[in-house]
């Protein structure tokens, strides 16, 4: 899909914010950005040990499920100090049921997360990028939007489709016009790709700088999955639900 903004070449800005960046796609986004020479700021809980070995590697603690920590980070942005490249990475992966049982206040822990704190951040920086001129937004949703599978997993999706549609809403603001805007989805992501529906976090990340780089509004890791996802609704949802149960068994059993 085109992008109605510009595509905004990292090598304009040598530093990016990253969210979310203590394991997983966030940690290896930063990882592949500090290889290549860039400038890295990273907020989370606790920055890995392999990040922290870099000089370009900055680190501002931040529990991002703690809406007044998140406040005060963002009041600490302005234009001299906040990189041009945003990557909003911040996400909770949790099941609201347990035991069989819907678990309210887990639900609303990963709405404020994946929903509530990165639209804080965005909306907080998008007058400092429209003083700037130019820069770029990159935000990590999910596969999970195109169908979900089946319960648990309700308040991701609902969390990832929330921030892909904002990302759409402020990408077409006449406004936001010099910012480019991406937004990812991902899928079946790991530290190594043993199973060919699993993509690992460091080919991941690569895709996500390229769709970056090039300007791209949406892109789909691996678009393969996305497309099966699509054409899924066209088989029974018992053989749907199935195909999706023996992914999860084999991801589960390489993870283990």
């Amino acid at each position: 899909m085109s992008n109605v903004n510009p595509p905004y070449s990292s090598e304009a800005c040598q530093e990016y914010l990253v969210t979310g960046i203590s394991r997983g796609l966030g940690k290896s986004i930063a990882l592949t950005l500090l290889y290549r020479g860039f400038s890295v700021l990273g907020v989370g809980r606790r920055p890995s040990s392999v990040l922290m070995a870099f000089p370009r590697f900055q680190w501002r603690e931040v529990d991002l499920s703690d809406f007044k920590q998140v406040d005060r980070f963002v009041q600490s942005l302005n234009s001299t100090n906040t990189p041009r490249h945003l990557i909003l990475n911040a996400a909770l992966i949790q099941s609201e049921v347990v035991n069989g049982i819907f678990v309210p206040e887990v639900f609303t822990q990963v709405m404020n997360l994946n929903f509530h704190t990165n639209i804080s951040i965005l909306v907080h920086v998008l007058p400092i990028y429209r003083l700037l001129g130019q820069a770029s937004v990159c935000a990590i949703a999910s596969q999970s939007v195109v169908r979900p599978i089946g319960v648990g997993g309700v308040a991701y999706a609902a969390s990832k489709s929330a921030l892909a549609s904002a990302m759409e809403a402020f990408r077409l603001d006449p406004l936001n016009r010099q910012i480019g805007f991406t937004t990812v989805f991902p899928a079946g992501m790991d530290e190594e790709s043993r199973w060919p529906q699993v993509i690992s976090y460091r080919a991941a990340a690569k895709r996500v700088l390229r769709a970056i780089d090039r300007g791209k509004s949406r892109v789909y890791i691996p678009r393969w999955k996305y497309w099966c996802l699509r054409l899924s609704r066209l088989i029974p949802d018992a053989c749907f639900l199935a195909l999706a149960s023996l992914f999860r068994r084999q991801e589960g059993t390489k993870a283990r």
